[in-house]
This record gives C-alpha cells, structure tokens and sequence, in this order.
C-alpha cells in the first residue's frame, strides 16, 4: 500500500493539518534562490513528526530553459511518526544575514491521528 502524501502550500500558513499514521506531508513554498534567499527549517516543536531529508529547491524552468532570476519553489517532506501535535517553523531568508529578520516566516501544526486498526 503506498503512502498518502498531503501537500501543503502557502494557503496554510498558520494553520493545522491532519495526518495519520505513516503519512508523509510535503510542504511546497515558492522562493527565487538566485536572490540569496531560501526557506530552511528553523524550529520543529513535538515528536509526532520527523523531517526527512534536507529542504530542496527546484526552479520553475523547463528543461534547457534559460531564465536569468526565475524563481522556483523550495520542498520540506515530514513523515508522520506517532499521534501526537508538532509544529514546524519555517524562514526565507539569506543564510549570511544573521542578524536581520526573515523577509517570510510560515508556521503548520500537524495532529497525528492513531492509525486504524486493519477490519
């Protein structure tokens, strides 16, 4: 039986989504790496979830498509673990520039349901 992925966007910033046992949600956020800036988690509150792998950007060009700038969407995957609450943070920001704030926060709080037992 293959995973069911939820996808979370911009539109959910804020908010709560729900996943149960073993569900994988992807969050997808637009960004222009060629300006320095990039979304990175920086804070996961709670046990009910665990990020898998690093946050990865993808730009939205075709193939062999050359766009100077063009901008892309950047993508966190969290797989969930065990019932319970856990909140990711996440900012887009320039790396080097410590000491200035992020020029965009985003915030999902995920409730793990208990997995259903088989019928």
């Amino acid at each position: 039986m293959a995973l069911k992925r939820i996808d979370v966007g911009e539109d959910l910033n804020g908010k709560s989504v729900t996943l149960k046992a073993a569900e994988v949600a992807t969050i997808r956020l637009p960004g222009n790496l060629t300006t320095g800036y990039g979304w990175q988690v920086t804070q996961l509150d709670g046990e009910a979830v665990a990020q898998v792998g690093k946050v990865e950007y993808a730009t939205d060009q075709a193939p062999g498509e050359r766009r100077v700038g063009a901008g892309g969407v950047f993508t966190a995957i969290f797989q969930a673990l065990k019932p319970g609450q856990a909140t990711v943070k996440m900012a887009y920001s320039r790396p080097w520039e410590k000491d200035t704030p992020p020029a965009k926060t985003f915030t999902v709080t995920f409730t793990v349901e208990a997995a259903e037992p088989p019928k």
